[in-house]
């Protein structure tokens, strides 16, 4: 990224991937160094594989998300867009599977950010003049036209909501087995026609059985099998996101309050990731309730939960914290004996 980027000064902050060494340039290369990866979200859904052959480890070839993993990964996506649009007056412009990095921990983290806009000065969510996908320029040198918001396209604007719309076709990929709703190849023609098709199943044309082709029938289909695949609280708010309205959809603030995401388990996995700026009382709290939430946390939070409650320095709260540990010991063991199995 070049350094007098727009998102230059805002790297550091825990929403995003971080580099923790400056860049080192070379005439032919550009190496930096990274908090520790254990791949991008592309990488584990197998999407561009096809493309670009990929010579993958096999632990992340093989890798399969938990349900509570997806959740709590697509709200920190959310929460890093919040960040994003309302802290930084920043559009991203290629949320993507590429695009979201999973660090050694497990955390979802948002990167790729070489494309982003400043959002307009005097309304956050109106939107400002940006480049369209172009054959005229390197593929490899703009964002993914699979992800990319119909307003892109058809105005050459974009704004924060261009986001939400991107948004909602990486979720669309991540219960798809990586692939998009939109599958163009590059190919503007090949985008145009299959968000045409989209948008009229997705109105009131729908409705009249001579406008419906083959390939309408087939998009319909597709996305009934896709939604059959999203979780019940999902499906509404993943279609909200999908308008082609911009206003339509709802903003990332919003979208990270829906029902999908409010659960114990993921309510745990967050305080985990804030937990030593918190004081004695709030620890003994998160460690009194923590034995109901613990099953649905994800094994790579583990060693995060095990470390934080062998420091936990408070001497009122022992017995809390041993309960703890007993039960993390037991869950611990129960699943070495399933992986052995």
């Amino acid at each position: 990224m070049a350094e007098n980027s727009p998102t230059s000064r805002i790297l550091e902050n825990d929403a995003l991937f971080t580099n923790i060494q400056e860049n080192t340039k070379h005439s032919e290369t550009l190496a930096f160094a990274t908090e520790p990866v254990l791949a991008s979200l592309a990488n584990i859904l197998g999407y561009l594989e096809d493309r670009l052959p990929q010579n993958l480890p096999n632990s992340v070839r093989e890798y399969k998300f938990l349900d509570i993993e997806i959740k709590y990964g697509l709200l920190q996506v959310t929460e890093a867009l919040t960040f994003f649009h309302y802290s930084c007056k920043l559009i991203h412009r290629n949320l993507c599977p590429q695009s979201v990095i999973i660090n050694k921990r497990g955390t979802w983290k948002l990167a790729g950010l070489e494309f982003a806009e400043r959002c307009n000065e005097s309304d956050l969510m109106s939107p400002v003049p940006c480049q369209p996908f172009t054959s005229k320029l390197p593929k490899m040198g703009q964002p993914d036209l699979d992800f990319t918001a119909p307003e892109v396209q058809a105005t050459s604007t974009c704004s924060p909501l261009s986001d939400m719309f991107s948004l909602g076709m990486l979720i669309c990929a991540v219960f798809n087995n990586g692939r998009p709703l939109i599958d163009a190849n590059h190919s503007t023609t090949n985008y145009n026609k299959q968000l045409e098709l989209y948008m009229k199943m997705s109105g009131d044309d729908r409705k009249d059985n001579r406008l419906r082709s083959c390939a309408m029938y087939q998009l319909e289909n597709n996305i009934q099998d896709l939604m059959e695949k999203v979780p019940h609280h999902l499906q509404e708010p993943l279609q909200s996101l999908l308008q082609t309205d911009p206003w339509k959809r709802p903003n990332a603030q919003n979208f990270s309050m829906i029902k999908y995401f409010s659960d114990p388990s993921v309510h745990a996995l967050q305080y985990l990731d804030v937990i030593q700026m918190k004081d004695t009382t709030h620890k003994s709290h998160f460690y009194h309730s923590l034995k109901a939430s613990l099953p649905g946390i994800p094994k790579v939070r583990h060693s995060l939960l095990f470390f934080s409650l062998l420091i936990f320095p408070s001497f009122d709260v022992n017995e809390v914290t041993i309960s703890g540990v007993r039960e993390f010991a037991s869950l611990t063991q129960r699943e070495s004996h399933f992986d052995e199995t």
